[in-house]
């Protein structure tokens, strides 16, 4: 199917032509190049902040204006993830801010990678009675065909490993209980074993201060396997850092780390340093040029591009 794709992460990805400019008071404009109108329009983007969120309010702006059909919004990372829910009365819920705005986009299906919290997502765009009021979904590279998926791609060595992943050599390890019961809701990870971390932390700064591994584990039934850790955000990568120092007491033949979205540059430098390999995604910067610039800062730093593919399904 022939569509027109506004690329507002790379440009040079998408079909449609932009220009950004900024007025003398640091007001951001866009100006839209050529669209044709029989096609419908997908929008390619990352919201990391509420600028990026007002540019996708004001492209979306000018679509509708032109009466042009937005079929889809991509969104590679969402902010707000982690605030979904109020944590006292005197603050927001910042993700239920964010999807508002998403909804009066006036785009038929809105698309988020991977999630923090996919529940949270679906109830905010759920109506009383369950119905859903709002179309906005997680990106599934088995149903659109259209984005890879960071565990397949590391599954079959697209991404350049040689580590063997699968049930009978690897167990996965989830960073806590939550990430644990995501993982066994999702079919990518079905068949394979998956241990859980139970950590605790300093009740005044949030800091981990010790991590154990639960799930069964002993020395005997980890010993020479490869444990692969797997979440779907690091920022500084506190937990991942005290997460590894527990998992090399077990004798573990290798020890990987699956993250869809890394946030600092200083947290996966420490990662890539303490893991045997950080597999990750391009989707909150451009890591892959980052790392092909630092490759010694680096080491054994996997990027899975999430480079747009045709869609070709109505």
């Amino acid at each position: 199917m022939q569509e027109n794709i506004i690329n507002l992460i790379k440009k040079s990805r998408g079909t449609v032509d932009y220009k950004i400019s900024h007025y003398p008071d640091g007001q951001t404009d866009i100006e839209l190049g050529e669209i044709n109108l029989k096609w419908p329009v997908r929008i390619i983007c990352r919201i990391r902040n509420a600028e990026e969120l007002f540019m996708l309010r004001m492209v979306s702006s000018v679509l509708k204006d032109m009466h042009a059909r937005i079929k889809n919004i991509d969104i590679m990372y969402l902010m707000a993830a982690r605030t979904d829910r109020k944590f006292s009365w005197n603050r927001p819920c910042t993700l239920d801010i964010v999807i508002n705005d998403i909804r009066f986009l006036g785009a038929e299906y809105v698309n988020v990678y991977e999630p923090h919290n996919y529940s949270a997502i679906f109830n905010l765009c759920s109506g009383s009675d369950g119905s859903v009021i709002s179309p906005i979904s997680y990106i599934s590279n088995e149903e659109t065909g259209s984005y890879p998926d960071l565990f397949f791609e590391l599954k079959d060595h697209s991404l350049g490993t040689d580590y063997e992943i699968n049930p009978e050599t690897t167990y996965l390890v989830a960073p806590d209980e939550g990430a644990r019961d995501r993982m066994k809701d999702d079919v990518r990870y079905h068949g394979y074993r998956i241990l859980y971390c139970r950590k605790n932390r300093d009740p005044r700064t949030g800091r981990v201060q010790s991590v154990e591994l639960c799930g069964n584990a002993d020395n005997s039934n980890v010993g020479g396997k490869n444990l692969l850790v797997v979440d779907d955000l690091s920022d500084r990568g506190g937990t991942f850092l005290a997460l590894i120092n527990v998992l090399r007491r077990y004798g573990a033949k290798t020890i990987g780390l699956c993250i869809s979205h890394c946030i600092q540059d200083d947290g996966l430098k420490d990662l890539a340093k303490a893991y045997d390999f950080v597999a990750t995604t391009d989707s909150y910067k451009d890591w892959n040029h980052i790392v092909e610039e630092d490759p010694e800062s680096y080491p054994n730093v996997l990027v899975c591009k999430l480079k747009y593919r045709p869609y070709t399904k109505e």
